[in-house]
């Protein structure tokens, strides 16, 4: 009997970890501390991978609407700066295979592309995309938007 009762414990524990474990991260990304906190740790994580990731503040939850402020994005040369980004999505609709974007605004933004090289440059052929969901987006707004080119800056307001 005691082994039983112990077994059943034990599994029991098991369970509830196992349960414990989504809701305390739901729970973390739930909160706009959490969310800060969790975004700083991925700036952290995909830097090993040549991508640079930084934002000055962040308001919301990850799990809703975000806002950010200060964002710097460098990738592969390319380098993305925006004064505010805003992202409202429905991450429940991930269960269906929808990405689901309710809105992506971008203020103050400016691309930085890599610098252009000497050789000659074919036009790029690109793949056939079969994407894991379905993408819905619903309002993109770029608010004054600069984009760096050499003979100088190309400028485009809403």
């Amino acid at each position: 009997m005691s082994r039983i009762r112990r077994l059943f414990r034990w599994l029991l524990l098991s369970a509830l970890l196992i349960l414990a474990l989504p809701v305390a991260i739901l729970a973390v990304l739930a909160t706009e501390s959490g969310t800060g906190w969790a975004l700083k740790q991925a700036s952290d994580l995909v830097r090993p991978l040549g991508v640079e990731f930084g934002f000055g503040r962040s308001s919301g939850s990850l799990l809703s609407r975000l806002e950010l402020h200060d964002l710097v994005l460098q990738v592969a040369g390319s380098r993305f700066e925006s004064g505010r980004m805003l992202l409202d999505w429905r991450p429940a609709a991930l269960i269906g295979r929808r990405l689901h974007v309710r809105a992506l605004e971008a203020a103050d933004a400016r691309l930085v592309p890599p610098p252009p090289t000497d050789t000659a440059s074919t036009p790029p052929e690109i793949p056939e995309l079969v994407l894991p969901v379905a993408i819905q987006l619903d309002r993109l707004l770029i608010e004054r938007l600069a984009v760096e080119q050499p003979g100088g800056d190309l400028t485009v307001s809403r």
